[in-house]
This record gives structure tokens, C-alpha cells and sequence, in this order.
């Protein structure tokens, strides 16, 4: 459980950041932020230690995506 927390504090900006670039609006990013954040909560332990910024950059971009649909 400690972990995940660490990896989520350790990038929680940078996916809010990502999404606000993305979308150009602090709420919309602040909700993909939280969204992708409880994905990571749900899937760390699955996810290959090294791969967990790609994969969340995927997932922040395709959460992004899905609001501007």
C-alpha cells in the first residue's frame, strides 16, 4: 500500500500537468488527474515498475481524449 502512495505522490503533478496542457481548462484536468490516479490505485500492482510513466502518459492522454469527446 505504501508504495502506490509513493508512486502516486511522485506523479500527480506531472499527470495534472499533462492534462491541463492537453486541455486547457484546470477543472477538466483536475478530474482526469483524480480519474487517472484511482486507475493507478487500482492497477499498480500489475504494472511493471519501470513502465509506470509511459503507461501513465497513455492513460492521462487517453483520458484527456475522452473528455474532449
Amino acid at each position: 500500500m505504501e508504495n502506490v502512495e509513493k508512486t502516486i505522490e511522485s506523479h500527480k503533478h506531472q499527470v495534472f500537468t499533462f492534462a491541463y496542457r492537453f486541455l486547457d481548462d484546470r477543472a477538466e484536468a483536475e478530474d482526469v488527474t483524480q480519474e487517472v490516479l484511482v486507475r493507478l490505485w487500482k492497477h499498480h500492482a500489475a504494472l511493471d515498475p519501470g513502465r509506470v510513466k509511459a503507461w501513465l502518459i497513455r492513460v492521462t492522454r487517453n483520458a484527456c481524449l475522452d473528455v474532449i469527446r
